[in-house]
Order: C-alpha cells, then structure tokens, then sequence
C-alpha cells in the first residue's frame, strides 16, 4: 500500500513538472499568450491530479479489501486443501476395503453356485418322493372309503340279526384281505422308507393313519359281534317276559270288553271329544296329574310328566277324533353320535318284545321316540282301555330305561 502512495506522488510531481515545462517553453515561443490562459490551464491539471488522487485513494482501499479477502479465501484454500488430503487418504483406504469385499463376494458367489446346484438335486428327489408320497395318500383314501361302506352297510342291516351275522362273517373276509393288503402296503412303505431317509416321518404319519383305520374297522366288527350276543340275551329275555305280556294283553281285552259300560259322557272335565272327556274321568280318578290343551291342527292333547327311576319323560296323548288315541314320548333319551349302532340294537330289541309300541330314533336330534296307537269302538273305550294302555306304556318305559339309560348324555 506505501509503496503504490509513492508511487502516486512521483506521477503527480512528474505532471506538474512537464505542466511548468510546458509553461515556460511555451512562454519563450509563444510571448502572445497571457498568463490568464496558463493560469486557468494550471487550474485545470490541479483539478486533473486532484481527481486522480482521489481514484488512487478509492483504489487503495479496494485493493486493501480484495488483500483482505485474498488472506481469508488463503486461509479456506489451505483449509480445503487438508480436507481433501485426508478425504485422499480415506478413499485409498476405503479402495482397499473394497478390494478385500470383491474377493469375499467372488468367494461367496462360487459357493452360492455350488449351493446353487446342490438344491437343484435336491428338489428334484423331493418332488419324486412327494409323487411317492401322494400315491400313498390315495392308497390310504382308497382304504377309508372303504371303511366307511362297511360302516354304512353295518349301520343299514343292525336290524336284522340273521342278515347281520353272515354279513359280519363276510366283512371279517373282507378285513382279513384287507390286513393282507395293509401288511403287503407297510412291507412297500419300508421298503420306500428305506431308500429315502428323509421322508421317513411322512411315512410313519401315513402308517400310524391305516393302523388307525385298521384299528377302527376292528372296533366295528368287535362291536357287531357284542351286539349279536346282546341281542341274543334280549331274545331269552323277551321270550322270559312273554307270559308277562301276555297276562297284560288279556288284562288289556276284558277293559275294552267292559268299556261299554259308561255310556255317559262326563260333564265335569275338559274336551273337545267325547274320547277325551272319558279318558280325562279315568285320569282324575287315578289322581293323575295332566294339563289339556288344543294343538295347532285341532287336535285335543293331553300332557303329563313322569319321573322313572332313572329317566324324567313327558307323555303326550293326541285325540284327532272320537275314534282314535295316539300316545307319543318325543326324547326319551337323547344320544351321541358315537351311540348310534348300540341305540340302534336296542331299539330293535324293544321292538321285538313289546308288539304294540314302537322305539324309533330320530336321527336329525338324536333322540329316541316311543309311540303306541289305538282305535275305539266307542268314544267310552277310552276310560277303560284307553287308560289301561296308557298305565302299560308307563310301565315298559320303566323297563326299558334300563336299556337305554346308559346311552343318555
């Protein structure tokens, strides 16, 4: 900065000594020119240099502000330079990082293709053991739907003992041939298990599922067995009890001989029909509890609740008319899925001993059902025999609960 204000004043002295040079060369040559006009010339140069100064002193100052500037962007320069320097030094080391990572991931890369191909041979053994797997499964279909014919088919002829027995007979031919086949199967099955190690607990699951199967169609030929012999003890016993229905059925007739003589309706009791005005004088005289009604169809009927000894059941009468009585238990018992073939046999047991009442089962409930119907000569049968049948079904419901009690829920 000194040096250029030095500068500076030279120039300004070099000026105002060619200005007085020029003053006095042209003062000799030129005598004519007043010295007005070379004062105002030595005014303008003044005022010329002046300027100048002045640009010269702006000129200082930027050039102090740009010296200013120049130090702080130095400073960044050296500042940047070192960053740089170190990011260098940082790139070298990150390159060399990357390097040793390209090495691994080639190593990586070759043994994901060895892995590659490995998997390759081995899903194609397991896409051929699950081929082997699901012809199994079919094998295994193949025998429940078997089993199940020989449910339904046992299920169909329970009823029929003799039928039953021979067609037990042949079913145990059939399972025997199909143990052979079962047997046959596992000797295949072991020999498949022991190619293919692998799928060796697939294989024992199919297994322990025809054991199962197996297991259960022993079960079914156990149980027709047991119900053969049930209902041949049931035969000796209805045979026993013959006589006993016998005494009640002549017990029955001279009632429906003696009927006639009530010819009077009674007054004092509930009906729509004479049959049930009577039936309802016989059922107050024998103290029995009851609550009459109208059904939707018209019908008179006539409820009670009794409790057995093991069984709580409510009997039902329908009178539709002077000449008919229809006596109807709804759930007797009420039974699981698993009971059906044991209800079944008993039920076609009771069939047989009693003749004029019916055990059926209702198979959209579950449920047993009895019922027992009668036709009147006369209006008035119903006092006598109608009442006498009523206590009769009463008394093989007692009988029969024993039978089928065990199977309630």
């Amino acid at each position: 900065m000194k040096k250029t204000t030095a500068l500076t004043v030279i120039s300004i002295l070099t000026v105002l000594a060619i200005v007085f040079c020029a003053l006095y060369f042209s003062g000799s040559a030129k005598s004519g020119r007043t010295i007005e006009e070379l004062s105002a010339t030595v005014s303008e140069k003044t005022e010329q240099v002046e300027k100048l100064t002045e640009e010269i002193s702006e000129k200082d100052e930027q050039l102090e502000t740009v010296t200013a500037k120049s130090e702080e962007q130095e400073k960044q320069v050296e500042a940047l330079t070192k960053e740089v320097d170190e990011k260098t030094a940082e790139t070298e080391k990150l390159t060399a990082e990357a390097a040793e990572y390209a090495a691994m991931i080639s190593e990586l890369q070759a043994s994901a293709d060895a892995m590659t191909e490995e998997i390759e041979d081995l899903t194609a053994d397991v896409e051929a053991k699950a081929g082997e797997i699901d012809s199994l499964k079919a094998d295994v279909e193949a025998k429940a739907g078997e089993i199940d014919s020989l449910k339904s088919n046992m299920e169909a002829q329970a009823g029929e003992i003799d039928i039953l027995k021979s067609d037990v007979e042949e079913k145990e031919n059939e399972i025997s041939e199909l143990k052979a086949d079962v047997e046959n199967k596992s000797e295949e099955l072991e020999e498949m298990t022991a190619n293919t190690e692998a799928m060796s607990e697939t294989i024992e699951e199919l297994n322990a599922a025809v054991a199962d199967k197996m297991a259960e169609v022993e079960k079914l030929s156990a149980e027709a067995a047991v119900s053969s012999e049930e209902l041949a003890a049931l035969k000796a016993e209805v045979e026993s009890k013959q006589e006993e229905i016998d005494v009640l059925t002549s017990r029955v007739e001279e009632y429906e001989e003696n009927a006639g003589a009530q010819i009077t309706v009674p007054t004092n009791v509930e009906g729509k029909y004479d049959a049930t005005r009577f039936l309802c004088k016989a059922l107050n005289d024998n103290d029995v509890k009851y609550s009459y009604y109208t059904d939707m169809n018209g019908n008179d009927c006539i409820s009670s609740i009794w409790t057995l000894n093991l069984l709580e059941v409510t009997i039902t009468t329908i009178i539709p008319d002077d000449s008919h009585i229809y006596f109807r238990v709804w759930n007797v018992i009420d039974y699981t899925e698993d009971n059906i073939l044991n209800v079944m046999v008993r039920c076609n047991a009771l069939n047989s001993e009693y003749r004029y009442v019916t055990f059926f089962m209702d198979k959209e409930e579950n449920s047993v059902t009895v019922s027992e119907d009668m036709i009147l000569s006369e209006p008035s049968d119903a006092q006598f025999a109608g009442y006498r049948t009523y206590r009769v079904l009463i008394d093989i419901l007692e009988e029969a609960e024993d039978i089928l009690a065990p199977y309630a829920i």
